[in-house]
């Protein structure tokens, strides 16, 4: 689904004896979660984490607060759907995810590449994406712990292009080389961004999800 479809939202999910709840981060206020859309993603995510009922979560998802009967008959109030789900953050927490991490100069840890979780090998270094400069234009570094990449990149109002400089790469070993490969192709394709509180997505023009970064502060 593409990242387009519906409010970038940010909160901690309880699943409580009456239901799942949500509070979003920036209002503080709470709203049950229906049964639709991508709710299954959202449930099936809370119950691999191992918390206990009633433990909140920390989730990012594109959703919709909806009021009316579609929220769940007369006197329930608004109510929160899931139109796609992105990620589950266990060590975040409403206090910390207020206001939104900076574009450039932040170091942004790879999180997941389209579909494929990115995860850090303790013999190599983490996987990251750093976007130097403070105008329009400037230089980018990253890496998944095998070669260095680098390149140019220009921004505008919501808007990326990034083009890898020319390098010679060294042989990775499998599956990371593949890994490199789908990461560089979503550099290439990359044409808008987007920040939610500490949580960084790249997508194609079509706005088709590409990658998925985590800020990180030393």
């Amino acid at each position: 689904m593409s990242g387009a479809d519906g409010l970038p939202l940010g909160g901690e999910v309880r699943f409580e004896a009456d239901g799942p709840w949500f509070t979003e981060c920036a209002s503080g206020r709470r709203y049950p979660v229906l049964g639709e859309g991508a709710f299954v993603d959202l449930e099936r995510v809370y119950r691999e984490t191992g918390e206990t009922a009633g433990a909140p979560i920390y989730v990012t998802f594109d959703g919709a607060i909806v009021t009316g009967p579609e929220s769940g008959g007369a006197g329930r109030g608004p109510s929160v759907i899931v139109h796609r789900f992105i990620h589950a953050w266990p060590h975040q927490q409403c206090q910390r995810a207020l206001a939104d991490a900076a574009l450039t100069n932040t170091y942004w840890r790879i999180v997941r590449i389209g579909d494929l979780p990115v995860r850090a090998d303790w013999d190599r270094r983490e996987p990251h994406l750093i976007l130097r400069g403070e105008g329009p234009v400037g230089r980018y570094v990253a890496t998944l712990g095998c070669n260095p990449l680098a390149g140019d990149y220009a921004l505008g109002w919501g808007l990326v292009h990034l083009r890898p400089a020319p390098s010679v790469a060294a042989d990775c070993p499998q599956p990371l080389a593949a890994l490199e490969r789908a990461f560089e192709e979503a550099l290439t394709k990359a044409r808008r961004w987007r920040i939610k509180a500490s949580t960084l997505e790249l997508f194609d023009a079509a706005r088709t999800p590409l990658a998925l970064f985590e800020a990180v502060y030393f």
